[in-house]
């Protein structure tokens, strides 16, 4: 902890001075890019191959929901074994199965149930990385720069969304699944090689492992703490929003304007620049005592900017729909960068130190618990009326921004 009373250098440089911190920064960055690339590659995969939007939902959600179940044996084995092994294995098989789904694409059209398979072993290892990267670096950044990490973190994010969606829609316009799938497969092995010199606290090994101990360990501490129960409600259903929102972007683009590709990723990279520039504004503030107001204020900013998609199906001059979409994904990624850094914040410093992994996994995952089952929805709910399923993720959006309100402890 630091120390009261010192003077301490809360500046972005300050942070960002020690290089081994760098490379952890670059590896997060190219890991998440490949990781955004994924469900836009699938979603289109789905949509231009198979024609089917219940499809793309299906594989949208397996990129989340099965490190979600995994969380609290994720969150133990990174306490027990270390972070960057772990960060390192997500990205090994990320590797291995993209280049895998590469060669599948060039022979022809794989059947779907291949496609969610692989798709289910991409999300059950991912949890790694997400997880493991923001417990390493709760671990190894002083506490007095947490608002400035995280502001980082979140800007990893939005890199990510910028970048990642964008060179995914427009690879695939151009060559299909195959060159999109072998450009994320390249990703992984940058981010491969960008962790070598990251290194950690060591862990003994010496005595027996009791992963079971330590998952029991970490759902009850979680369960008992009334900061992370609240984020868990408050941020849970308003992911299904969120979750509802991403495939309706490319369902609206590519289905319902006939729009080309590219677009979807010019949707994305816009919400990924305005989340940059929310996290950046926010990530300067002191969060002391305002983590609360920082986490269901944005929520309502996000649900209110879902309302901009409905003028967008409801028929009309095309290109004022692409621009209507384009309005929602400037006010949805600003409120959605500054929401990271109360959330990022008030998990840290409700979290107990000997904690951070298990409480970081097992919070992460019912946090993001309502992407899958927003993905899901808004496949299968589009299919029958687009209209509904804009709906739908307004009122989980009301729904969770109200819990925050409610739930979240107002004392420190």
């Amino acid at each position: 902890m630091d120390r009261p009373g010192a003077t301490l250098d809360r500046s972005y440089r300050a942070l960002l001075g020690a290089p081994q911190l760098r490379r952890a920064l670059l590896a997060m960055i190219l890991g998440r890019i490949g990781e955004a690339m994924l469900p836009v590659a699938l979603v289109l995969s789905a949509l231009r191959l198979y024609d089917s939007p219940p499809l793309a939902g299906a594989l949208s959600a397996l990129l989340v929901f099965p490190g979600l179940i995994a969380s609290p044996v994720v969150g133990a084995m990174l306490d027990r074994f270390g972070r960057v092994r772990l960060i390192l294995l997500d990205y090994v098989v990320a590797l291995s199965l993209t280049s895998l789904m590469t060669l599948l694409f060039l022979t022809g059209r794989p059947g779907e149930a291949i496609i969610l398979a692989l798709t289910l072993v991409l999300g059950v290892t991912q949890m790694f990385s997400d997880a493991g990267v923001r417990s390493l670096f709760t671990d190894t950044v002083p506490d007095h720069l947490w608002e400035r990490v995280n502001a980082v973190d979140s800007t990893g994010y939005q890199i990510a969304w910028i970048c990642g969606p964008s060179i995914a829609a427009i690879l695939f316009s151009i060559g299909g699944p195959p060159i999109t799938f072998l450009a994320i497969a390249v990703v992984f092995a940058l981010s491969i090689v960008s962790m070598r010199g990251v290194h950690e606290a060591q862990r003994s090994t010496s005595q027996t492992v009791d992963i079971l101990r330590l998952t029991r360990e970490g759902i009850g501490y979680v369960l008992r703490n009334r900061a992370l129960r609240g984020l868990a409600a408050c941020v849970g259903v308003t992911n299904v929003c969120f979750g509802l929102v991403l495939i309706l972007v490319p369902i609206i683009v590519v289905d319902a304007l006939a729009a080309d590709e590219g677009f979807v990723g010019v949707a994305f990279a816009i919400s990924g620049l305005m989340g940059m520039l929310g996290a950046v504004l926010f990530g300067r503030l002191d969060s002391h005592g305002r983590e609360r107001v920082m986490v269901y204020a944005p929520a309502a900013g996000m649900t209110l900017s879902t309302a901009l998609l409905l003028p967008a199906v409801g028929g009309g001059d095309p290109t004022i729909a692409l621009a209507w979409v384009f309005a929602t994904m400037v006010f949805f990624g600003f409120s959605s960068g500054s929401w990271d850094i109360g959330i990022f914040t008030l998990r840290q410093r409700r979290t107990d130190p000997a904690m951070v992994g298990r409480a970081f996994a097992i919070s992460m995952a019912l946090n993001q618990s309502g992407y899958p089952l927003g993905a899901a929805l808004g496949g299968w709910i589009a299919a029958t009326s687009i209209e509904t399923a804009v709906i739908a993720a307004m009122v989980f959006g009301t729904i969770g921004t109200v819990l925050g309100f409610v739930l979240l402890p107002r004392d420190q």
